[in-house]
């Protein structure tokens, strides 16, 4: 079991130094006073006002929003990588000669 641990907040009882895998959705709502959101002004600004966005993109973006609204609660960290993040990266295209996502690479100094 992993030992994530929230301690960096002083502010926070001995309550809430548990380990991460015995969070409930509700605890986390009520210990840290944040709730989900359906939609954010922010985004739709931001969506709204990207006029060099393709309509085809913005509409897969809406879509992937609302697929991870439907299910992040249910996901486990491979179905969000592939479900979510994945297709997101794709549709930003980071993919150039100059630069190339890598996942899990290993680096060494030559």
């Amino acid at each position: 079991m992993r030992s994530f641990i929230f301690h960096s907040y002083p502010y926070l009882t001995q309550l809430t130094k548990k380990v991460f895998e015995t969070w409930e959705y509700e605890s986390v709502e009520q210990t840290f006073g944040i709730k989900r959101l359906q939609s954010h002004p922010l985004l739709s600004q931001w969506l709204a006002g990207s006029n060099n966005m393709e309509a085809d993109t913005r509409k897969r973006i809406h879509y992937l929003s609302s697929l991870l609204l439907q299910n992040a609660d249910s996901w486990n960290e491979d179905e969000l990588k592939y479900c979510f993040i994945s297709p997101l990266v794709a549709e930003a295209q980071f993919t150039t000669p100059q630069y190339n996502l890598l996942s899990k690479e290993a680096w060494a100094a030559a």
